[in-house]
């Protein structure tokens, strides 16, 4: 098999793990039911190629996570309300900014990664989690797609974009989310999938060379108040990510 192949092959199970993590957190309705199911049967396969405590956590995943979209929205309503929990939020902001102006500028910065590769969001704000991993997953598979293609340049892109992203969002909040999740949800299946976003955040940093990037805190943020930002500017969200070579450190 062909280093290209091969590296196209990881890229796929990452992106399969992206996706169930995604759909998993995802708010439950009947239309992502048969999604969820589908990507919950490959899961387990996918997410060893993260290591043997990413698999055995999939493993959790998969058995305890309920199928029936009933069910699932009635467990996903007791652990994460159906609202913005206060006791484990799913929003990013709800552990970064302390001020409207912090939550504006990370929604512009988010906003403008999704708009580099053409993602209009609908239904959640930007900074949700399911959203933010569902990005991953667009990103790991347009990666396999060209690599599979011999698109090196294209695949360079991809993963330059999700070092950026990773940089500048995920490995800043996935940790305390995670922490959070486990400590104050109950739910076994939701345990697991903490369980899991911890292996695969810590596989992706190594392998997309990030080191010593400080988390936030795992206590959430009062929700801003507009009077805390009189007169913060509008920030407009930054250019699309283009990959350089120093940046990219070279495919693993």
């Amino acid at each position: 098999m062909s280093a290209e192949r091969l590296l196209g092959d990881r890229a796929i199970a990452r992106a399969v793990c992206y996706r169930a993590l995604a759909l998993a957190w995802s708010p439950p309705s009947r239309e992502n039911a048969p999604a969820l199911r589908e990507a919950l049967e490959a899961l387990p396969a996918a997410a060893e190629v993260l290591g043997p405590a990413a698999a055995a956590a999939a493993h959790r995943v998969a058995d305890a996570l309920p199928r029936d979209a009933d069910e699932l929205e009635r467990r996903y309503a007791r652990a994460y309300t159906h609202t913005r929990s206060p006791d484990c939020p799913l929003y990013e902001t709800s552990y970064s900014s302390r001020n409207l102006f912090q939550q504006t500028t990370q929604m512009a910065d988010l906003a403008g990664f999704y708009r580099a590769f053409g993602v209009e969001v609908q239904g959640e704000p930007p900074d949700h989690l399911a959203v933010e991993l569902e990005f991953c997953y667009l990103l790991s598979t347009k990666e396999a797609v060209a690599r599979r293609h011999g698109d090196r340049e294209s695949a360079r892109i991809c993963r330059a974009a999700l070092r950026a992203f990773y940089r500048d969002h995920l490995a800043r909040w996935l940790p305390a989310v995670a922490q959070r999740t486990r400590a104050r949800v109950d739910d076994p299946a939701y345990r697991a999938a903490a369980d899991l976003l911890q292996q695969l955040v810590a596989a992706e940093t190594r392998r997309l060379r990030l080191h010593d990037l400080p988390a936030w805190s795992p206590e959430p943020q009062p929700l801003p108040e507009p009077e805390d930002c009189d007169g913060c500017p509008v920030v407009d969200a930054p250019p699309a990510v283009r990959p350089s070579r120093e940046e990219e450190g070279g495919p693993s």
